[in-house]
């Protein structure tokens, strides 16, 4: 709790003290509306097969998938809504046999065995979050529903047969068994919240940013662009992802479009940009970091209320039956079924306050912090949950990324194995890379677990890794280019 108060207190003080000029509290998410409707199916079959005087087997396969999706989106920074349905099927099936003969001809073994499985889910899922005045009050509400079926079939006919000496029977064995599982899982969950605060997610800023300090070096650019211009360069970075949902080639699209905010904004330098800057501006921004590279801004604080239920049913078949003759006489026969099931329900309530906290520190610098701390509607002893986390980043150039990472929970829960809990992390990372050269990756990290139940069971761990990468080359064409020697 006193995380939690911390991170509240600190969100209050800079929401204050924000400066006017920032990029990052000025961003605002453009409105735009989007949908994706999908359908794919695709199948495979094959097998092999072998032959020879004294067998034949014979192996066949097939499978099958097709899914089904649509989603709708409407996002601006007043309201943000959203629905999503996609359903899956998969299926695949085998078929064996192999029948096996005496030199002579004479059958001694005839085995067939099918196997099938199949596979259906469907997900519903819809959210919104409403901004109803000028003021940064938020309402938010989400609700999704599963279904996910699993079924399993074999089916395994043998005859074999036995033949111990010249002064015994010939015996058949015949086995044949057969099985069938399925298990049958339906979850749904709802989750509201209210609270007060706003938080962004502005790492088109970032890039946006990058995107002008990499033309204005490579002379792509007159001046630095407009405080508008640079606004929206960071609105169209932030929608750059939806372009695949409209074109079958989004990059062109999306570049044909930043090309003409440059030369509404007056910066370009002539009427495109050249080769060299379009594809130094699809390089990779930052390079990977084990603690991401989203940057966000603002604060939230409220209440929220979850309700999650799952059930799940589960049945299996068995069945069995075994019969030795001799001739057309009867030596032994069993059979054998039955039939299990079982029926599991499970619901979970949980409400609480939640805390964000996020503020870039100009370009290079970003801050975080999230707690929740929440507790069963009926009594803190049913169940109870406390979390907490900072994070602090820099990036350094394009090249180095520094960072630290701090989490905890607690989690007390009556009646169940395992149900007083706390567990503690923290990490540091440092990240380089140099561009067709060397690349070098340092993460520290340490990790405690507590069990009060049943065996107060205390674990620590720690980990360090490290990793490094050195590339070298040339490249000469007398006649056609310069000789290359990366960083020479």
């Amino acid at each position: 709790m006193r995380r939690i108060a911390i991170f509240l207190a600190l969100a209050l003080v800079t929401s204050r003290t924000a400066h006017a000029a920032d990029p990052f509290e000025q961003f605002r998410v453009p409105d735009h509306h989007e949908y994706r409707l999908g359908f794919s199916f695709s199948g495979s079959t094959g097998g092999n097969s072998n032959t020879a005087p004294t067998e034949s087997f014979v192996h066949r396969e097939r499978s099958g998938n097709t899914s089904l999706s649509a989603r709708w989106l409407h996002d601006s920074d007043v309201r943000q809504w959203s629905v999503a349905v996609a359903a899956n099927a998969w299926g695949d099936g085998s078929n064996t046999d192999q029948h096996d003969r005496w030199p002579g001809g004479a059958t001694t073994q005839v085995l067939s065995d099918r196997e099938r499985s199949a596979m259906e889910s469907v997900q519903i899922g819809a959210d919104e979050r409403w901004y109803p005045a000028r003021a940064p009050f938020a309402l938010q509400l989400g609700v999704s529903a599963t279904q996910q079926d699993d079924q399993r079939w074999s089916r395994t006919d043998n005859h074999y047969f036995e033949y111990s000496g010249f002064d015994t029977l010939p015996i058949w064995n015949h086995d044949l068994s057969s099985s069938g599982d399925g298990s049958y899982l339906r979850t749904a969950s709802v989750q509201v919240s209210a609270g007060w605060g706003r938080v962004r997610d502005v790492s088109a800023v970032h890039v946006a940013w990058w995107l002008e300090q990499r033309w204005l070096a490579d002379h792509a650019l007159t001046r630095p662009l407009t405080d508008r211009g640079r606004e929206r360069l960071a609105e169209l970075v932030s929608i750059r992802s939806d372009y695949g949902r409209a074109h079958d080639r989004p990059e062109k699209a999306f570049w044909r479009d930043v090309e003409l905010l440059l030369r509404e904004d007056g910066a370009l330098v002539g009427d495109h940009l050249d080769p060299y800057a379009l594809l130094h501006g699809l390089d990779a921004m930052t390079h990977g970091s084990s603690l991401g590279n989203a940057r966000s801004r603002g604060f939230f604080v409220g209440p929220a209320l979850s309700y999650s239920a799952d059930h799940l049913f589960a049945r299996q078949e068995r069945s069995s039956l075994q019969e030795i003759t001799n001739y057309n006489s009867v030596l032994y026969h069993a059979q054998d079924q039955g039939v299990t099931t079982d029926t599991r329900s499970e619901d979970r309530t949980l409400g609480g306050l939640s805390v964000e906290w996020h503020r870039p520190v100009g370009a290079r610098f970003q801050l975080d912090g999230a707690g929740f701390a929440g507790a069963h509607p009926r009594g803190l002893r049913r169940l109870t949950d406390v979390y907490g986390s900072v994070m602090a980043r820099c990036w350094i150039g394009e090249r180095w990324t520094i960072g630290g990472k701090a989490q905890d929970e607690r989690q007390v829960q009556r009646g169940v194995p395992n149900g007083n809990v706390w567990s503690a992390n923290a990490a540091a990372t440092l990240d380089y890379y140099l561009e067709d050269h060397w690349s070098l990756d340092v993460t520290a990290g340490s990790n405690r677990y507590m069990e009060d139940v049943p065996s107060h069971l205390s674990t620590r761990s720690g980990q360090v890794t490290f990793g490094i990468g050195w590339n070298h080359g040339g490249l000469e064409a007398p006649g056609l280019i310069a000789p290359v020697r990366p960083f020479d």
